[in-house]
């Protein structure tokens, strides 16, 4: 029988009344009308047809059931209006005209199938966006498997070591949510294993997804939005290139389809193929536009900066410059001067005393934390080996490939820059030390005195000299030189940088100041003293340092500067950290180039007798009670109070220490002897 007869028996029956032709795929299936009328429709879709089968739902309706084998695989009921006369030749016919037509459907279907899959395959060419490829993936991969609903992509994701979506069909923003580990859910289990897999039933489902977290079933329920209880069947495809394991292709289909078969997945692993090698040519040019897009950027990079060294731009323009191209804040510590960047910045005051220190000897990238302020990235700025600053970058979020590129390009600019002014200074340096050394010789002085007025000094004030010294000799010239610009640095911020001559040389910083008078001088040194007592902080060594006298004249600059290192001499062999006057070392003076050991012989020639004494603690008390009598100024009620003993018993001692050192206290040559005895005892 020709299809067209089986067309005119339908409108026949048509006519007579209700008629349908329902098929399905099994007795797992729902029964989906091929042909007919409304009223069979909505017979075959009531409560009844779902429960007692669609064959007794018609009442007297006439009923026909054929079984098809392969390739058809369907069972087919026709359903006639009831008094239609149908003899078994017709029904044979029937059946096979019914088998003809759906033969005729499934080659039609296959070959729209097989457009809808040369089609995709001609997409996955047209885009080399990664995230417009893999929309048009699962777009494409629903198109190519219809009786599909749903479905999404997960990458996987080596940084985090997870599955995480980037496309979803069909599916609400809650699925973005959604990130497993592999081994985790179906798309877990098909990345981990290497394997697509069609889970046909509710149950399979659930048993594949017994191991998903509370939080990712939540975002995958919500993201069905309440379709989740109608999803029969899921199917899932790992997309791999060669040997790499790229990620997870997952579609779902609701009970009214159906069901997903081996046919169907044979079909997605075979598009989830060829989207493998479409994502990895993407990735390649995402790649390659992004290392070009980060050279170019490079370029500009180093274009900004060259403009900024050209320009000679400041070390506060170049911060500022860098924290707008990071676009997070950037702040610079200039150590040779104790300086920050941009000047108004709190910074400093939340570096603790730890971490400061950490900042002058760190000469390798690392990580400040404060408890209030976050996290800083401090990234040194080095001239060989030495350490001239740091920049530190505020990390309200992580460092990029290019901002580490800004901080490269921009400590180079920082650091020539600061080498610039350095050479500058070195030569300001050179300049007032040359001018220092004439004025030691002052042969003439008019000349002289026009060249001091540029630094606020006159012939007619009165000046003196103070020379300040490291305690460690440096091997190492421009770690020294770096040490003695931050000690000069300090000074200038403590005295400001005119009415004085300053410079740096060797291991030593000399100063010529002028003072009205004694006083303003002493407050001076106080100052000086300030000075050295926050380098020793800072840099943990010591700073030793000596005041001249305070005289009026060009010519005595040289006595002044003389007697400066005469003093530093002084507390340099005491091993005292300070900076004091030559007026203040008093009878010292006369020692200062004495041999150490032969004022320990001298002393020793004439405590010995005291120190020689037999019993226990006895020499000891009576050097004690001699000292404290001389440092009385031999006042004996004094020096019975300080000692805390009655008088008699001090004149009992003294005339013990008479008769030990065969003296008498109130002769004059023996006093002065004792007492310098005394005194250099206690200076060395």
């Amino acid at each position: 029988m020709e299809n067209h007869e089986l067309m005119r028996w339908l409108a026949e029956w048509e006519q007579q009344g209700s008629f349908g032709i329902w098929m399905r795929n099994g007795v797992d299936d729902d029964w989906r009308k091929w042909r007919g009328t409304g009223n069979v429709e909505e017979a075959a879709t009531s409560e009844a047809t779902k429960v007692e089968g669609l064959p007794e739902a018609y009442g007297d309706a006439k009923q026909l059931f054929f079984a098809y084998g392969e390739p058809l695989w369907r069972e087919v009921v026709v359903l006639l209006p009831a008094g239609v006369e149908f003899h078994q030749d017709k029904e044979e016919r029937l059946r096979s005209t019914i088998r003809e037509l759906w033969l005729e459907e499934m080659v039609l279907q296959q070959q729209k199938e097989h457009k809808e899959w040369l089609r995709g395959l001609r997409e996955l060419t047209t885009s080399l966006d990664l995230n417009e490829l893999l929309l048009r993936i699962m777009r494409t991969a629903l198109t190519v498997i219809p009786s599909a609903s749903y479905g999404f992509f997960m990458m996987y994701e080596p940084e985090s070591g997870m599955l995480v979506p980037r496309a979803s069909v069909g599916m609400q923003d809650s699925i973005y949510q959604f990130r497993v580990y592999p081994g985790e859910g179906i798309t877990g289990k098909v990345f981990q294993s290497g394997e697509g897999h069609v889970y046909d039933s509710r149950e399979a489902i659930s048993t594949a997804m017994d191991n998903v977290s509370e939080s990712n079933f939540a975002s995958l329920s919500k993201a069905f939005d309440g379709a989740e209880d109608l999803v029969q069947t899921a199917m899932a495809v790992p997309v791999m290139m060669n040997n790499e394991k790229i990620g997870v292709m997952l579609v779902h289909q609701l009970r009214r389809h159906a069901k997903l078969d081996k046919r169907d997945l044979e079909r997605l692993q075979g598009f989830a193929d060829q989207a493998a090698i479409a994502i990895s040519n993407a990735r390649m040019f995402a790649e390659l536009e992004e290392k070009n897009r980060y050279l170019t950027r490079r370029n500009e990079i180093h274009g900004i900066f060259t403009k900024l060294s050209v320009e000679g731009k400041d070390l506060e323009t170049v911060t500022r410059t860098m924290s707008d191209m990071i676009g997070l804040p950037v702040f610079f510590v200039d150590l040779t001067k104790d300086e920050w960047y941009p000047a108004a910045s709190d910074i400093q005051g939340i570096i603790d005393e730890l971490q400061h220190n950490r900042l002058r000897y760190e000469t390798s990238t690392w990580t400040m934390e404060t408890p209030d302020n976050g996290s800083f990235y401090m990234y040194p700025v080095l001239n060989g080996a030495v350490l001239l600053g740091s920049f530190a970058v505020k990390l309200v979020r992580q460092l990029g490939q290019l901002d580490l590129v800004v901080l490269e390009q921009g400590s180079a600019v920082t650091a020539l820059e600061m080498m610039n002014t350095h050479s500058l200074v070195e030569m300001h340096f050179r300049s007032n030390q040359e001018l220092f050394g004439e004025l030691l010789v002052c042969r003439e002085p008019k000349k002289l005195e026009g060249r001091l007025k540029g630094f606020g000094l006159s012939k007619h004030n009165a000046m003196f000299v103070g020379v300040l010294e490291l305690a460690e000799e440096q091997s190492d010239a421009k770690l020294r030189e770096s040490k003695l610009r931050r000690i000069v640095s300090g000074v200038e911020k403590e005295f400001g940088r005119g009415h004085h001559l300053l410079f740096g040389a060797h291991n030593k910083v000399t100063i010529l100041a002028s003072a009205e008078d004694e006083k303003k001088q002493y407050l001076f040194t106080r100052k000086l003293n300030e000075v050295a007592r926050r380098w020793s902080e800072v840099s943990g060594t010591t700073l030793y340092g000596g005041i001249g006298g305070l005289y009026k004249g060009l010519e005595h600059v040289a006595k002044s500067h003389e007697e400066a290192n005469r003093s530093l001499a002084y507390m340099k062999s005491r091993g005292y950290p300070e900076i004091t006057r030559y007026g203040d070392i008093g009878v010292n003076r006369l020692f200062i180039n004495q041999d150490p050991e032969e004022i320990d012989s001298y002393v020793q020639d004439v405590l010995m007798p005291l120190r020689s004494l037999k019993g226990q603690g006895r020499s000891g008390e009576l050097e004690h009670t001699l000292k404290t009598y001389m440092a009385a100024n031999r006042s004996s009620a004094v020096t019975a109070e300080r000692l805390h003993v009655h008088t008699n018993t001090l004149y009992h001692r003294l005339r013990k220490i008479e008769e030990l050192l065969d003296i008498d206290l109130d002769d004059p040559d023996d006093w002065l002897k004792v007492y310098l005895a005394c005194h250099l005892s206690s200076s060395s």
